[in-house]
């Protein structure tokens, strides 16, 4: 194995003491070896003195000359057992931890069953194909993993001296073990909808997404430590494990790494049907489908009590037992935004604590809030489900149920903000008149990202799918995700001009996007039409805070921390221009995406008119408006 390692630059020469140093270690590491311990005692000297003086006879370089980089206490491919045990529970717990975000996920099968599935499963045609295609699904259309084990799989075969065929070896490695982590999906799906009770169903969905975030922080706190004791090759060998042949592939070299990686394939390949011929044959009888909340009693007429809601809050009463009744929405919406905010008190020393401003405890604030408004407040028509039909034709306009909507979301974040917001102020000093504009940016905040969470929810909402879901889909998720996080910069940012600019942005965007819902409420119901696509106030406003972002980014990139002078504003000028170009370019690059009609003619890039008359009176206008700005 020592064999194997490519000579590298001469350093046992450098110094005859680093050169003894390095000796001694190699004796030591290589005394320590698995592989050269199982060895009789009578043979491990001999052994250990011989691989030492091969070691230094081809003139190797340890990697822990380098006392500046806090290397692992194991070597590659000396301790090519250990290193793969140590990486497989690595791979595992991040198996477990995407496993656990896709089962917990609202729109997992594992809380109710697909509508869509539930169809093709009426049709003539095998449970055996239609569960084939919901693996295929699940194998190559799941973002979280494809974002994120390739990268931890090509960084393995770079370091197994696969060179410039990692990226492309990482890449196969992640078909096997995407294709495991589908079939353990799938199969824990129809287990649960077969065995369990939708009580009991609802509460592994919630117990998914406890165990995922505290993963999650898991991770972030073992990314702050710059070296993670992994335990030693005990009686359990988890490198026998199927799911590790990838990592073998990995770490050995040539014809190998392909061997390994067809007996990972043969494996998957072998569960995945394996999964399909148990799902077949769990449906063969037909299974009875229940909707994805608690369902109430109907009671005899004489037992039935008045309704004591007042009759304003009728709607939002609704909502509200809603949250009662389904443990995973409720959980997502309140319990998850408080338990994140406790993970990351605890992540913090006690020094960053006591330091923390109270700018920074009014951005975390702003994120509690809106962590609660994303997965609730997105839910204003779709929590309706297949009553959607009923609350549009009732005498009460939507648009004012919405409102209502919008008004008890907005109440919750701000109970729970006024909750943390106190606990603040019992536990610290009022900071002064300088904290009043860190509360007015928390407090105008909030109303804007209900407004901007109620009408991207509402206007995604499809009014014909009645499965009654409670998710929100993912592009809307992220833009909300971003919006948040620029607001809580803002805040952060301190600077009266800057924050002025977002508040007068989000605020527009979010009355274009509340003038969008409008246009598309008419057209809800209706399976095929559509509003026709125009210009309208959201394009506006989307591609100015497009452009902050963008100028943000690229001033990043282009200014530097020396720069004075010419060669500050010149950065500052390419980063605006370069903003605006990409801006622009890209709406419009949108606006074609949506085929939306004369694109050129209805942003203006294409007069009407005569070109003489255009540009004289485009040149007349920008004029004026330069002198008065």
């Amino acid at each position: 194995r020592l064999a194997q390692i490519a000579p590298q630059t001469a350093s046992f020469t450098q110094q005859q003491a680093a050169r003894e140093r390095g000796v001694n270690q190699a004796r030591q590491l290589i005394a320590e070896d698995a592989t050269v311990q199982r060895f009789p005692d009578a043979q491990q000297g001999p052994l250990v003195q011989a691989l030492v003086q091969h070691w230094v006879a081809h003139d190797l370089r340890p990697e822990w000359h380098a006392p500046e980089i806090n290397q692992p206490d194991f070597a590659y491919p000396v301790q090519y057992n250990r290193l793969v045990n140590n990486a497989t529970i690595m791979l595992l717990t991040l198996s477990a931890f995407l496993l656990l975000v896709n089962l917990g996920h609202m729109r997992n099968g594992l809380g109710c069953p697909d509508p869509t599935m539930l169809f093709l499963l009426a049709l003539p045609v095998r449970a055996q194909v239609i569960f084939a295609t919901r693996l295929f699904e699940y194998t190559f259309f799941n973002f979280v993993f494809w974002s994120s084990v390739p990268a931890v799989l090509t960084v393995a075969a770079f370091f197994g001296g696969h060179g410039y065929l990692a990226p492309v070896l990482g890449l196969a490695l992640c078909l096997p073990v995407a294709l495991t982590l589908a079939s353990i999906r799938l199969l824990a799906e129809a287990l649960a909808q077969r065995h369990l009770p939708l009580r009991w169903r609802k509460d592994v969905q919630v117990a998914c997404v406890v165990l995922s975030t505290l993963m999650m922080f898991g991770f972030m706190g073992a990314a702050q430590v710059r070296a993670v004791a992994l335990p030693e090759l005990g009686p359990l060998d988890w490198s026998l494990l199927p799911l590790t042949w990838v990592l073998r592939a990995c770490f050995s070299p040539g014809a190998a790494a392909g061997l390994w990686l067809l007996a990972s394939g043969v494996v998957a390949a072998a569960l995945a049907w394996a999964t399909l011929v148990w799902a077949e044959r769990s449906v063969r009888d037909g299974f009875i489908h229940d909707p994805g909340t608690l369902q109430g009693v109907r009671c005899a007429v004489a037992d039935a009590r008045p309704a004591r809601a007042w009759p304003a809050l009728s709607m939002m009463a609704k909502d509200l037992l809603l949250l009662r009744r389904d443990r995973l929405f409720l959980f997502n919406v309140i319990g998850l935004p408080v338990l994140i905010c406790l993970m990351w008190l605890l992540l913090l020393d006690s020094a960053d604590l006591s330091a923390a401003s109270f700018r920074q405890a009014c951005a975390t604030l702003y994120g509690l809030g809106a962590y609660l408004l994303i997965p609730g407040a997105t839910t204003a028509l779709a929590s309706e489900g297949p009553a959607l039909g009923i609350v549009f034709c009732s005498p009460l306009p939507l648009q004012q149920v919405i409102r209502r909507k919008f008004l008890l979301w907005l109440t919750l974040a701000l109970i729970f903000t006024g909750l943390g917001l106190a606990a603040i102020l019992i536990s610290r000093p009022w900071p002064g008149l300088a904290a009043l504009a860190d509360l007015t940016m928390l407090a105008l905040g909030l109303p804007i990202m209900a407004a901007i969470a109620v009408g991207i929810g509402a206007a995604s909402t499809d009014g014909n799918a009645g499965d009654g879901r409670l998710a929100v889909e993912p592009a809307a998720s992220l833009a909300l995700m971003g919006i948040a996080a620029m607001h809580t910069q803002a805040i952060l940012f301190g600077q009266l001009h800057g924050r002025l600019l977002w508040l007068c942005l989000s605020a527009v965007l979010a009355y274009a996007l509340w003038q969008r819902l409008d246009a598309r409420l008419a057209w809800l119901l209706d399976p095929l039409e559509r509003p026709a696509r125009r210009i309208d106030l959201a394009d506006g406003a989307l591609a100015a805070l497009a452009f902050i972002a963008l100028q943000a980014l690229l001033g990043i990139f282009l200014d530097t921390p020396d720069a004075a002078g010419p060669q500050a504003e010149r950065a500052l000028l390419l980063s605006f221009a370069g903003a605006g170009l990409l801006a622009a370019s890209g709406t419009l690059w949108v606006l074609w995406r949506q085929k939306l009609r004369d694109a050129l003619v209805s942003t203006g890039l294409m007069p009407t008119r005569p070109w003489r008359q255009a540009l004289l009176a485009s040149g007349l206008w920008g004029i004026a408006g330069g002198l008065a700005a």
